[in-house]
């Protein structure tokens, strides 16, 4: 390597750790057309891809360095984690395996093959891989790290918790927090576990909002005769199901602004009388949302800020009685009755229930939370019953198969945009005799004005739970398997619930 690259790759090296990921793409892409051949050119380019979400186009650039350098662990980790999201993870696994063969005490290559183990689902494989690697390096934070996820897949928390505890003693790293506070959850001790939460804002968790606001951040002062500024985070869904702290926040300050997703800005405007709701102004740049607040200018200055997803925690909500009654939202009435006529006319009468079965973010990683249609037997084969496809997405083959496999009876609404106008699927979902999906926004959306909903998950659910349904929207009621049972055993349940609805 010339002096001048040396120089280069120390430069967008640091630029990368500083998320200025487009101007370090920028600068090696001009170097590369001299050097084409160059791995560790080609290697830091596809990380950079991986970084940025387009690990399809990050694979042009790692296979070109393994081909260069087939030992070189850091490629060769590094393209295994590309292929593991792109859904190769089989060759993901071959290439590890014989880059162990060459190299068996890497712990670069150990702690990738570990955690394509865990991606895998294979649980037990994954612990006892990890507890040889810290044979070998006993300080490996990522090997408890590991290991405490996957004992919390197999619902030993207490186990899980103490090697978090152990990972965290060797270094304090924000996502190991924010997996604790899952963990705690989880073990019901919530109050732990929302103060854990606080660490998702830490500026190292690459979805961290960053915010262009000079503004306090609430820290428990008394709100009397102040102006709050509450604000966005996280995703749609998130937002949805982290507003039905608003009530609560409102009753102890004078004033409450609140920014939100255009797409809720009517819904929330309807459902929190005196609350000023604002839509967001955010970029994203790399991954992370930057917030601006210019908007601010033409309203009182808030006295503090604090971020929708710490309501809980500031409040103190130990989740002894459900958040509400029952529902938060309020869709629009005439819409509401509009759809509602439409729904018993399109059915004839018959009950119709809302199905989501697959998110628009649809990725190798995500998809086993997601069962396939062929899992719906038991609800798709209820008689006397109709149902609503709330998907927004291209999803005609799905339906086919649902009609050819179980003789399915669905209805349809074509003059809605069941993605961009949440007011509307707001009004829909009001109309239905209940809504069934794994967490989604449409789930959570259904449930927040008052929709009997089910949420399907393959493994025990974070949120917290009171009586058996969800404590912040206690419309949901959440059905998962015990260990080693799985979606047909999900399924089997969720019918039997359906059926004491229509009863």
């Amino acid at each position: 390597m010339t002096h001048n690259l040396d120089e280069i790759m120390g430069e967008t090296r640091l630029l990368i750790e500083e998320g200025k990921l487009e101007r370090a793409k920028s600068i090696l892409m001009r170097e590369r057309e001299n050097l084409p051949n160059d791995p560790l050119l080609n290697l830091q380019l596809g990380r950079i891809f991986v970084q940025q979400n387009r690990t399809e186009e990050s694979l042009h650039f790692l296979w070109s360095a393994y081909n260069i350098a087939p030992n070189m662990p850091s490629g060769v980790a590094i393209l295994a984690l590309a292929l593991q999201k792109t859904g190769k993870a089989f060759h993901a696994q071959k290439i590890l395996r014989q880059a162990l063969v060459n190299d068996p005490s890497d712990i670069v290559l150990l702690t990738r093959y570990a955690s394509l183990l865990q991606f895998q689902q294979n649980f037990q494989r994954s612990i006892t891989f990890n507890e040889r690697i810290l044979v070998i390096f006993p300080m490996s934070l990522l090997a408890h790290a590991n290991i405490a996820e996957a004992f919390a897949e197999l619902e030993d928390y207490d186990q899980s918790l103490k090697n978090i505890e152990e990972a965290l003693s060797r270094a304090d790293v924000p996502q190991v927090r924010l997996n604790k506070a899952i963990n705690l959850f989880l073990m019901e001790r919530y109050s732990d576990g929302w103060s854990e939460y606080e660490a998702r804002l830490d500026p190292s968790i690459p979805e961290a909002p960053k915010r262009l606001l000079r503004v306090p951040r609430w820290n428990w002062e008394t709100l009397k005769n102040k102006t709050i500024l509450v604000c966005s985070e996280q995703g749609v869904g998130d937002e949805i199901y982290f507003s039905a702290y608003i009530p609560k926040i409102k009753k102890l300050a004078q004033n409450v602004i609140m920014e939100t997703d255009p797409r809720l800005v009517n819904l929330f405007k309807r459902s929190f009388d005196g609350v000023n709701v604002h839509a967001y102004s955010r970029r994203i740049i790399d991954g992370r949302p930057i917030f601006s607040y210019g908007w601010l200018k033409k309203m009182k200055k808030p006295d503090f800020y604090i971020d929708l997803a710490s309501l809980p925690h500031f409040l103190s909500d130990t989740h002894v009685h459900p958040l509400n009654n029952g529902y938060h939202l309020k869709h629009d009435c005439k819409d509401g009755l509009f759809w509602r006529e439409e729904i018993e006319r399109l059915s004839v009468g018959k009950p119709v229930i809302g199905l989501f079965w697959r998110s628009g973010l649809f990725t190798p990683e995500r998809q086993h939370f997601y069962p396939s249609i062929r899992f719906w037997g038991p609800i798709l084969t209820m008689p006397n019953v109709c149902f609503l496809s709330l998907q927004y997405d291209d999803h005609a083959d799905d339906i086919k198969l649902a009609q050819e496999l179980f003789d399915a009876s669905f209805i349809k609404i074509q003059s809605a945009d069941l993605r961009n106008d949440l007011d509307q699927l707001a009004a829909i979902c009001s109309g239905l005799a209940g809504v069934i999906s794994p967490s989604t926004t449409t789930a959570h959306l259904a449930a927040a004005v008052g929709t009997k909903t089910i949420i399907i998950d393959k493994t025990k659910t974070w949120s917290p739970i009171v009586n058996n349904f969800d404590a912040i929207l206690p419309s949901i009621e959440h059905i998962y398997p015990p260990t080693g049972a799985g979606w047909n055993w999900v399924f089997e349940q969720t019918r039997g619930k359906v059926e004491r609805w229509l009863d």
